[in-house]
């Protein structure tokens, strides 16, 4: 039996929001064989797809490693204190940027950002898809302190770079670059973590549940907050439309998402059949 984690975004799911048929298919005969599924996402549980939801993995890593549920049980989570919460409000309130919080209870952005996201949307014509993938569950707030369940936040349109913003916000912080860039920004994307929490931390939560060892599992992802999943699992796999940086830290590189990457790779790691 194996431990098996999947990154939505760019790895199960395409850019149209969709599991392609074969995903799903390569899915079940993995389950038929007796593995465990797990997603590991950048996204809190109140931003992943419904249809991931209803599919029944055996354990969701969400929020970058800040949460973990196994069989509907949260076991474990990390959440940013209130002082290094202020320090990322202060840092990007004096900057025309979109900003906001993926916490326990729900996804926050305050009325200052929402209008800069509708400015954005309207200037690039950002497309229906993006739009939802932003502000999906997002409620919107006169402000963002006080939040004691804080596990990720997120900016984009920053005119620092990722670098910059973590050298401004302190090493109890990581920054990463976005998972979820909005096309055509000219000034790119960051999501924010507590240091020590990421999506290997989560994986190892999860297999101690279970009792399965590190040797027995296997990750697929394409993003930068993949790279330490990767590196993790005993066999990391990145997809072809994945980052050099991604593919240089996987054992296995395979095809495109669109073109039964993820299915293709399952099927030679013996995972299917």
């Amino acid at each position: 039996m194996k431990a098996l984690f999947f990154d939505i975004d760019g790895t199960l799911v395409n850019k149209e929001g969709q599991l392609p048929d074969s995903a799903r298919k390569a899915l079940d005969q993995a389950r038929a064989k007796g593995h465990k599924l797990f997603l590991c996402t950048g996204r809190n549980e109140v931003q992943i797809y419904s249809f991931l939801k209803d599919y029944g993995f055996d354990g969701v890593v969400s929020a970058a490693g800040a949460m973990v549920s196994c069989e509907g049980k949260e076991i474990y989570h990390n959440f940013i204190g209130e002082e290094p919460l202020n320090r990322c409000i202060d840092f990007f309130a004096g900057r025309p940027v979109i900003f906001g919080l993926q916490a326990a209870s729900g996804n926050y952005m305050d009325k200052k950002s929402y209008q800069v996201f509708e400015d954005v949307a309207e200037k690039y014509h950002l497309d229906e898809r993006v739009l939802k993938a932003v502000t999906n569950g997002m409620e919107i707030v006169d402000s963002l302190r006080g939040h004691r369940d804080v596990e990720k936040m997120f900016y984009f349109e920053c005119p620092e770079s990722v670098e910059q913003v973590q050298q401004a916000l302190g090493e109890e912080l990581l920054v990463l670059e976005g998972s979820l860039p909005i096309p055509g920004s000219v000034s790119g994307a960051g999501e924010i973590t507590k240091r020590g929490v990421k999506k290997a931390t989560g994986m190892e939560h999860a297999i101690r549940y279970f009792g399965i060892g590190q040797e027995d599992t296997v990750a697929f992802g394409d993003g930068a907050n993949d790279i330490d999943m990767l590196e993790y699992a005993a066999v990391g796999v990145a997809m072809d439309n994945a980052k050099d940086a991604v593919k240089a830290a996987a054992d296995l590189v395979t095809d495109d998402i669109d073109a039964d990457g993820l299915a293709h790779g399952m099927e030679r790691l013996g995972l299917t059949s």
